[in-house]
């Protein structure tokens, strides 16, 4: 899939697209596409802090991701499509990243999840209300940057003050968290693969 990483690096919107479709002809499992996808995203990434691309390339890159997904979107199967359980989901204040996001919705709602999805720069008193109104069992904090740990930490004490944090499992997911962070951050679970976010969610609901 190297060529896909490459093509998509490029934003060569057009031959991306065609490649999408051609590995789907070929019965390639959607999950590698989105992975090759995703690596190209890093790499755009990579070239926006170098200064070689700059915020109208990374605008491109998302939307060229967003049309990938929306492609692959009724290839990814899950195991279930009855109604698990409700999650709550956003990327924190101060972060605007949303493609590790919208992945984690996408596998989330085959696997037969309801999300409610509060999209980017959430502060941490919408995530409690979405959870009031959402009567959810699961939250789920995306952030991209190191520096929105602090933020994710806001969502779990807003949670504790409202009376909530009994009722409902967080996981955090991006890049950047590991086992530390977790920790810090008050959280049950940590991910930086959606497909493994996934499975800890279901772990949950049918525990």
């Amino acid at each position: 899939m190297n060529y896909l990483i490459e093509l998509f690096t490029n934003l060569e919107e057009d031959k991306v697209i065609e490649a999408v479709k051609d590995e789907i002809k070929k019965d390639t499992d959607p999950m590698a596409i989105i992975e090759a996808c995703q690596s190209g995203m890093v790499e755009v990434g990579d070239r926006f802090e170098k200064n070689t691309y700059y915020l109208p390339e990374l605008l491109i890159a998302a939307e060229l991701f967003n049309a990938v997904m929306d492609i692959l979107a009724d290839k990814i199967t899950g195991d279930d499509a009855q109604t698990k359980a409700t999650i709550v989901l956003g990327t924190v204040k101060g972060d605007l990243h949303d493609i590790g996001k919208n992945i984690f919705k996408t596998l989330a709602e085959v696997n037969g999840f309801k999300v409610c999805d509060l999209g980017i720069d959430v502060p941490a008193g919408e995530f409690v209300e979405a959870v009031k109104k959402e009567n959810a069992q699961i939250v789920g904090l995306s952030g991209l940057l190191t520096t929105v740990f602090t933020s994710m930490q806001e969502v779990v004490e807003s949670l504790r003050e409202a009376g909530l944090r009994d009722k409902v499992k967080v996981i955090i997911g991006g890049a950047p968290v590991d086992e530390s962070i977790m920790k810090m951050v008050g959280s049950d679970a940590f991910t930086r693969n959606a497909s493994e976010g996934i499975s800890v969610c279901k772990s949950w609901v049918n525990a």
